[in-house]
């Protein structure tokens, strides 16, 4: 953006920018969720989550797999047998994300990359590594699957999710 065009901005778009509330300065439109999402999707992982990781060691240990085979998010999560240590790491930079008023990350973008990495250690794993009860993550996947803007491979996640879970109202044993 060019100098003379911040000038010619409408004021009404950039006064929340100047809002000292963090809150208050929306960067992103629901319109372009899909494309954030999209895009974390198919980042690399390794940047974000071996901080978030409480042992970080060798990538190729972690993942289990061929460095070149398993990279991204995306990977992360519908591989058939992913890192436990991986999605925890994805949870807690989610969580992070969702609660850090500094994220890039728009705080729903951020929620449903949450819920995914439960999702996903349940799923894939038959790993629970949230203490959300199951009514609690039901509510969250449903959430995320309202979202009009959900890939549809995580819509597939989600559902499978459900599956794993208690029955409506009640806790699974």
């Amino acid at each position: 953006m060019s100098q003379r065009s911040t000038f010619d901005a409408d004021p009404r778009r950039l006064a929340p920018l100047m809002d000292s509330k963090p809150e208050a300065a929306k960067l992103w439109d629901e319109k372009e969720f899909a494309s954030v999402l999209r895009h974390q999707l198919s980042a690399p992982f390794e940047p974000d989550l071996l901080d978030f990781m409480k042992d970080p060691v060798d990538r190729r240990t972690v993942t289990g797999a061929e460095p070149n085979s398993f990279k991204t998010y995306a990977d992360l999560l519908m591989h058939p047998n992913p890192s436990v240590d991986l999605l925890e790491a994805m949870k807690d930079f989610a969580k992070a994300c969702r609660t850090g008023s500094k994220s890039a990350l728009p705080k729903e973008v951020a929620t449903v990359l949450y819920y995914a990495s439960l999702a996903a250690a349940l799923v894939r794993c038959g790993k629970r590594i949230t203490t959300l009860t199951d009514r609690s993550l039901r509510e969250g996947v449903d959430w995320a699957c309202a979202q009009p803007w959900l890939e549809e491979s995580l819509r597939r996640l989600f559902e499978e999710c459900r599956d794993c879970l208690g029955a409506e109202g009640g806790e699974k044993p």
